[in-house]
This record gives C-alpha cells, sequence and structure tokens, in this order.
C-alpha cells in the first residue's frame, strides 16, 4: 500500500472515530452538566455493561472477521465465503442468546443503587454485539469512507438524544439514544459489506470448506477469552470502584476519567486498527512486518503524548465543561491521560503479534493484564475513582512490557 493509500485510510478512520467517540463524549458532558450524578451514574453503568456483555457475546469473532475478511481481500479467495457466512451467522445466534439471558438474567445481578431499565439493557447488549462483526469487516475490507458517513448519521443522533434526555432529566432517554444510534449502524455496515461481497457469495454457506472454517476456530478461540477479558476488565474494576466507599459518585468520576482515558488512546487505537489489514496480508504474503511494526509502536505513543499534552490544558475547565459536582479534577484526568500514554504501544504490538498467528501469546498477555489490573483494584479501592486510573496505569505497564518481550522474540520488532 502507498504511503498516501495509508493517509488517506487512517484520516476517514480518525473521521469515523472522532465523530464516534466525540459524539459520546460531547453527550456525556450534556449529561453530566443536566442529569444528578446518581441519573449520570446509571446512564454510564448503562453503557459499560452492555459494552462489556456485547464483548462477551462477539466471542472474540470481531478481530476474527478483520484478519479473514483482508485475507479474502487479498486473494479473493471462494471457498473462505461460506465460512465466513456461518462465522457471522453464529455471531447473530450468540447475540440473540445473549440478549434472552439479559432479560431472565436474576434480579440480584442487578445493582440495588442504580435503575437500569432490563428491556433497554438487553436491547443495547443486543445492538452492540451485532455491529462487532460488520465492524470488524470493513476494517479487514479496509472499507472506510461509507463507514464515516454512517458516523455522521449517528453522532447527530447521539447529540440530539442526548440534549433531549438532559432537558427532560432523563437517564433513560439517554440509554434508548445510544441503543438506537448503534442499531442504525448495525443495518448500515451490515449493507455495505453485502454489497461489497455480494450477498450470492455470502449465501453459498452449505458449501462451507471445513478447513478454513477450521482456521476460522483456531484462531477464534484464543480471541475469545482475549475479548473476554479485555471487556470485563474495565467493567469489574468499575464495578469495584462502585461497591467501594465511594459509590455511585465514586463511579461517575470514574466514568469521567475513563472518556478522557479513550481519548488519549484514540489515535493509538485508529493507527492500529488501520494497519491490522496490512499486517495481515504481509504475513500472508511472508514478507517482514518488522520495521511497520517498530515505526507503528512508536507512532502510537507519540500520538497518545501529543494528545494528552493538549487535553491536560483543558483539565482547568472540568468544572465548567462538566459543572460544579466535578471540580478540582485537573490531576485525577492528568492520571488517566498517564495511563493511556503508557498503554497506547500496546495494540499496534498486539496485532503484530496475533497477524503471525501469536494469538495464544497474546491471550497469555492479556492474563497478565487482567491479574495485575484486578490486583491493583483490590489494593487501591480506598482511593475510589483514582483507583481507576493507577490500575489502569500499572496493567499498562504491564502488558506493554510483555508484548514487547514476545515480538523481539518472535523478530515482529
Amino acid at each position: 500500500m502507498s504511503a498516501s493509500a495509508l493517509t488517506t485510510n487512517t484520516l476517514w478512520k480518525l473521521m469515523s472515530h472522532i465523530l464516534a467517540r466525540g459524539s459520546l463524549i460531547l453527550a456525556s458532558i450534556v449529561l453530566a452538566r443536566k442529569l444528578d450524578p446518581v441519573a449520570f451514574a446509571e446512564f454510564s453503568y448503562f453503557q459499560l455493561t452492555a459494552v462489556t456483555i456485547s464483548a462477551y457475546a462477539a466471542l472474540g469473532l470481531g478481530v476474527t472477521a478483520s484478519k479473514f475478511f483482508a485475507e479474502v481481500s487479498f486473494d479473493d479467495d471462494r471457498d473462505s465465503y461460506p465460512a465466513i457466512t456461518l462465522m457471522w451467522a453464529i455471531s447473530i445466534s450468540v447475540s440473540v442468546i445473549f440478549f434472552v439471558g439479559v432479560m431472565i438474567a436474576p434480579v440480584s445481578w442487578f445493582p440495588g443503587n442504580l435503575t437500569i431499565p432490563r428491556w433497554l439493557l438487553a436491547l443495547a447488549v443486543l445492538a452492540f454485539a451485532l455491529e462487532i462483526v460488520p465492524t470488524g469487516a470493513l476494517m479487514g475490507l479496509e472499507c472506510y469512507r461509507p463507514v464515516a458517513g454512517l458516523s455522521v448519521i449517528a453522532a447527530g443522533i447521539m447529540l440530539i438524544g442526548a440534549w433531549g434526555a438532559a432537558s427532560e432529566g432523563s437517564s433513560k432517554l439517554a440509554m434508548i439514544t445510544i441503543t438506537f444510534a448503534s442499531a442504525l449502524q448495525v443495518v448500515g455496515k451490515s449493507w455495505i459489506i453485502i454489497r461489497l461481497m455480494r450477498w450470492k457469495r455470502l449465501a453459498r454457506w452449505h458449501s462451507v470448506n471445513w478447513r478454513r472454517l477450521n482456521e476460522i476456530c483456531n484462531f477464534a478461540g484464543p480471541m475469545l477469552f482475549v475479548s473476554l477479558l479485555s471487556g470485563s476488565g474495565t467493567w469489574v474494576l468499575g464495578k469495584i470502584i462502585l461497591d467501594g466507599p465511594g459509590g455511585p459518585l465514586a463511579f461517575a468520576h470514574y466514568a469521567i476519567g475513563l472518556q478522557w482515558f479513550s481519548l488519549g488512546l484514540f489515535l493509538p487505537t485508529i493507527l492500529s486498527q488501520v494497519i491490522l489489514p496490512r499486517l495481515v496480508r504481509a504475513s500472508r504474503e511472508g514478507a517482514s512486518t518488522r520495521q511497520l511494526t517498530h515505526h507503528s509502536a512508536w507512532a502510537a505513543a507519540i500520538m497518545a503524548l501529543a494528545v494528552s499534552a493538549g487535553a491536560f490544558l483543558f483539565c482547568a475547565l472540568i468544572p465548567d465543561i462538566y459543572g460544579g459536582n466535578y471540580e478540582n479534577e485537573r490531576w485525577f484526568i492528568a492520571a488517566y491521560l498517564a495511563a493511556a500514554i503508557i498503554l497506547a504501544p500496546a495494540n499496534t504490538i498486539g496485532n503484530a503479534i496475533v497477524a503471525n498467528n501469536g494469538q495464544r501469546a497474546w491471550l497469555f498477555l492479556t492474563c497478565i493484564w487482567m491479574l495485575v489490573l484486578l490486583g491493583s483494584a483490590a489494593t487501591t479501592v480506598s482511593l475510589m475513582a483514582w483507583a481507576g486510573a493507577i490500575s489502569q496505569a500499572a496493567a499498562a505497564a504491564a502488558l506493554v512490557t510483555g508484548a514487547i518481550i514476545v515480538a523481539r522474540g518472535r523478530g515482529l520488532i
């Protein structure tokens, strides 16, 4: 791929990510200013829980879809189409099962100090889970421009809905808005894939190549557990804070910290997603990915540092942005941004490992990340929302260190 094509893809992906993440941050700011801390904690807990459960339902098929759709676009392996369709069908079936599971889950599984409509949480889980495979597939196909167009519409819906929810003082309306925006993305992305790949190709599930399906399963298996662990970490950390001495107020602060943590990671995340198809195809061709991985990892760290430095300059405006309930948060936000800088190179190096059939090694590293995250949280919970920043930083340091060791051992950097 030429530098200009890579730059174009990155810019379109950047636009999509800014719209998606930016609309959510702006919506959260509007809600934090207008809703009381408990209502804002309800919306934040709803979003975090739906994302976590949908990560379970994804079965690790998001990255799997990126890898195998990238391979199909590389050599037009017609035998892969039925296996890919079957993978997509499995994802849809599991998403429906999780929807039903949320609907029939015991009441004791839901926090007693927050009001979360069960049916709405189930719908959000279904929408978020159904979106994962199409999103991964479109990254593998390097189809970024139409996705950016969808992001414009979804961002508009998110901001309008948040404004309405804030005006009504209703966390429930905000929950409905984020669910509807995700459902719209599912429909739009699925239509784009069918249009690109052609329905007749994808509909030949009955002629599935079992060798290719076995390859998908061998890759998806470890990635399933990676997805479960990475999706659980943020939620479990939040639950520890919610159940700790600070209660819902500390969790509301934690939710704000996560937004800035995500802001620090948004450019490195885009870079890692755009680079993944290139790493997959280079690995399939037998070409070296050392230079690409090395430069991308450094670029990710520099991007996170630049974004975090810029964001830190605005930390003094936190009370004006979020309202008087969140004063004196400058160094608190800086701690979350520092954790983002540490974590920034992880996904890029991890993608290089995974693209070279190192999914089991990446699973091992993710297990270490989870253990460090929870261990740090257990020992710092008395610090309330600060525990989130400390735990994320410690876990990030462990993950990046391990990833560098593994990648060097495999000759990837």
